[in-house]
């Protein structure tokens, strides 16, 4: 299992990996044993074990929610998972996340978005679906909608740029278009997958 955590270095990521492995392996549920791991970051950042009602509340956080409070402390956390990946932010602003593997699907996926989408990246091909797609999903999930409204949210601009937002450096920006707001998108390829972040 891979994954993708924001304040994790070099010098831990061989803990993290067998932390997941080992809970993995044991309750067979990404999304539980990313909360586990939520838990630990928080108890990280106020310096003191979660007390039994604190992880309840962890359990039952719905992801587009208005953030939990503990210690004074507001936590926002969010968790995308796609077969073998696992991606986890914690902050103490608002946040969502996404993560796909790039797949070549039946060439009328393709059509999920428009031409005018597409022109904007100057290409239609399976990278730009999946930039596209995270990019709209990561909103969809922040604002607490269904994914019936993937369709009203337009991709207005594209550009590439070097952003580092805690470890990760993020490579391009998404301008996103919904019910007469915008919302700013960040964007990164890993070989294979796609992720998409906004806070």
């Amino acid at each position: 299992m891979t994954f993708q955590i924001h304040n994790i270095t070099e010098e831990n990521k061989q803990e993290v990996q067998e932390y997941f492995r080992e809970n993995f392996l044991e309750m067979k549920d990404k999304s539980l044993v990313a909360r586990l791991y939520v838990a630990k970051i928080i108890e990280q950042e106020i310096g003191r074990k979660l007390e039994e009602s604190e992880k309840k509340l962890l359990e039952t956080y719905k992801l587009w929610n208005e953030g939990i409070t503990i210690q004074d402390a507001m936590f926002y956390f969010g968790i995308s998972h796609k077969d073998e990946i696992v991606c986890i932010w914690v902050d103490t602003k608002k946040i969502s996340v996404d993560v796909e593997i790039l797949k070549i699907r039946f060439q009328s996926v393709l059509d999920t978005f428009s031409e005018a989408e597409y022109a904007i990246f100057g290409e239609r091909r399976w990278v730009e679906f999946y930039i596209m797609w995270t990019a709209k999903e990561a909103l969809i999930k922040y604002l607490g909608l269904n994914l019936d409204t993937m369709w009203d949210i337009q991709i207005l601009k594209a550009q590439e740029e070097n952003v580092r937002i805690w470890t990760q450096i993020f490579d391009l920006k998404l301008e996103l278009y919904y019910d007469w707001k915008s919302y700013t998108v960040s964007s990164w390829r890993d070989w294979n997958t796609m992720y998409a972040l906004i806070s």
